[in-house]
């Protein structure tokens, strides 16, 4: 394998997390996922779990600095490099190991928003009436991170490796293989 770091980054509903999931099992290496960074830097942090929430699902906080928030995920995330070959998903890991490590950058996307909403639904546990609107909603949370917390433009293809349309890269939904074999490919 040659670099040892893959980040992901998404669009919610994408199946990101299951390509990761997986492409970690293959490569027997950790996953990290957005629960678990947030978890980590909480305790990190020593705070609550539900601030990072309440800071994830609205922007702010009134019981922590928010400087404190990103510095805490900074922190947490070289320390899980530190430690060897991992998967990152999310938490801006991109932007904080950019100018830290080599690794694997790729952006999972899905045109196809029923493909989505059955993810979100199958996977997440979201209410099919109530999917759509969070789909969206997390899209928006993500893209205001990204635009308020760094210099990458999030979405923007030329600031990744490797772009994967699961849509059109999978038989049904929940299908992550062939998305998984080409970033091995990409490991080479």
């Amino acid at each position: 394998m040659g670099r040892q770091y893959i980040v992901f980054t998404s669009e919610y509903g994408s199946g990101a997390r299951l390509i990761a999931r997986q492409l970690a099992e293959t490569l027997d290496i950790p996953f990290y996922g957005e629960v678990d960074l947030l978890n980590e830097t909480a305790k990190y942090l020593e705070i609550d779990t539900q601030v990072l929430h309440n800071f994830d699902q609205y922007g702010e906080v009134a019981e922590i600095d928010i400087e404190k928030i990103i510095d805490g995920y900074q922190t947490v995330i070289l320390n899980i490099v530190h430690k060897g070959p991992c998967i990152l998903m999310e938490r801006g890991a991109d932007y904080i190991l950019k100018d830290a490590v080599s690794f694997l950058n790729v952006y999972v996307y899905a045109p196809d928003i029923a493909k989505k909403i059955e993810r979100a639904v199958k996977i997440a546990g979201q209410s099919e009436e109530n999917a759509k609107a969070f789909i969206q909603q997390q899209e928006q949370s993500r893209a205001a991170f990204y635009q308020q917390y760094t210099d990458i433009t999030r979405a923007e293809l030329s600031e990744y490796d490797l772009c994967l349309n699961s849509d059109t890269l999978t038989g049904n939904a929940l299908d992550m293989s062939i998305c998984v074999d080409i970033i091995k490919s990409a490991l080479q």
